[in-house]
């Protein structure tokens, strides 16, 4: 019998790239899953974040239209007193968890003879405020955002 000899070592060397290459993909797979995970971890929460953003400018309106909203124009940020428990609005730019920056913005409203609201023109009213809530962060390279509006009226008439 003729013996072949190193066939067995191109055998290992075939056998170790291929291991060589699974282990390889697999990290990069685990690497984007993990990248994955992070953006849809932060885009959750920002969502959550920007609800609170809304629910937060309610409770403000629910105070006291008077003394809290209807003076309220142009962009501010949102702050969490303690001492008494409730939100305020601040011009301090919100920062939550050194991730993301909320702000709010408050604008009047005009309504037409058909008293539908109206983005030119018609007749300020002062019972409505268009409010937009906007939550940023940074993603890489790059800033997301989201963003969501809505109307508060003085319903109380306070």
């Amino acid at each position: 019998m003729k013996k072949q000899g190193g066939f067995g070592l191109v055998e290992v060397i075939i056998g170790l790239s291929i291991l060589a290459i699974s282990f390889f993909s697999l990290v990069l797979v685990g690497r984007n899953v993990t990248k994955l995970t992070v953006s849809t971890t932060r885009s959750l929460q920002a969502d959550f974040l920007l609800e609170e953003g809304i629910e937060a400018t309610r409770s403000i309106r629910d105070r006291g239209w008077s003394a809290s909203l209807s003076a309220l124009s142009g962009t501010s940020s949102l702050t969490f007193a303690t001492s008494p428990s409730r939100w305020m609005v601040t011009t301090t730019p919100e920062i939550i968890d050194d991730i993301f920056y909320r702000t709010i913005a408050v604008y009047p409203v005009s309504r037409d003879f058909n008293d539908d609201i109206v983005l030119a023109g018609g007749t300020p009213d002062p019972n409505t405020k268009k409010i937009t809530t906007v939550v940023s962060w940074n993603t890489g390279q790059a800033t997301s955002s989201i963003s969501a509006s809505t109307y508060l009226t003085n319903y109380f008439n306070d």
